[in-house]
């Protein structure tokens, strides 16, 4: 047991554990899920911008953001395996 093993209090280790486990499966999921869902959002979001923001917004001008999205979640991985070398955290 990693990181339930050392906290004690109102949490047995296994109930910790679970409980880490699924914030950490939520959160990938909704980091993936945000990636593959956005062909079906990109139709409401751009119709928001071009009115509530600027009306020569159009649909390539939103491609920009899953991309940015993946590069930026290539650098934060490479950041946290980095930050994970040096606090040695074991999986």
């Amino acid at each position: 047991m990693a990181f339930g093993s050392s906290v004690s209090g109102m949490f047995s280790p296994e109930k910790l554990d679970g409980v880490l486990a699924l914030i950490g499966g939520f959160s990938l999921h909704l980091t993936l899920g945000t990636l593959y869902c956005f062909g079906n959002l990109t139709s409401y979001m751009t119709s928001y911008l071009r009115h509530h923001v600027h009306p020569n917004i159009q649909y390539s001008d939103m491609i920009w953001i899953p991309t940015l999205a993946t590069i930026s979640q290539v650098y934060l991985r490479l950041f946290k395996s980095t930050v994970s070398l040096v606090l040695k955290v074991k999986a």
